[in-house]
């Protein structure tokens, strides 16, 4: 139990990393930069690397205990509907109370964050899945 949710975690933190560095940091960068209210000091010019790191390995070990603890997911379609699932709640969650009080993106924004961030709960959940699957085989 220990080395798959150790591994599948880990695995996740790493693809959740490199998604949102493709997502946010490549294909969305132009689009929320030009749907955001910008204010003096808002962004950093460089995000504080560790910090992602920490929250990238948050997710891959928050999706890998609901996983295996609660949900017994361990294939890679059942990870991917799972991750869809959890990504569709935290974004509303989050997206909307940020909106509902902040003046900072517009709806359009919060709407493709929203899309943004479910597609990218989708894929890290099912490479966890894939991961648990993999790592329940061999053991």
């Amino acid at each position: 139990m220990k080395a798959k949710f150790i591994a599948s975690g880990l695995f996740g933190g790493i693809i959740n990393f490199f998604l949102g560095w493709l997502v946010y940091g490549k294909l969305l960068m132009p689009f929320l930069n030009a749907n955001t209210i910008h204010y003096e000091g808002l962004t950093k010019e460089m995000p504080v690397l560790w910090m992602l790191v920490i929250s990238c390995l948050a997710t891959g070990y928050f999706l890998a205990f609901i996983f295996k603890r609660w949900a017994g997911i361990s294939t890679l379609k059942g990870g991917l509907i799972g991750g869809l699932i959890i990504g569709f709640f935290i974004a509303v969650m989050y997206d909307f109370s940020l909106m509902s009080m902040w003046n900072l993106y517009n709806l359009k924004a919060i709407l493709v964050d929203a899309l943004a961030t479910i597609v990218i709960y989708g894929i890290t959940g099912a490479a966890i899945g894939w991961g648990l699957a993999v790592r329940e085989k061999k053991e």
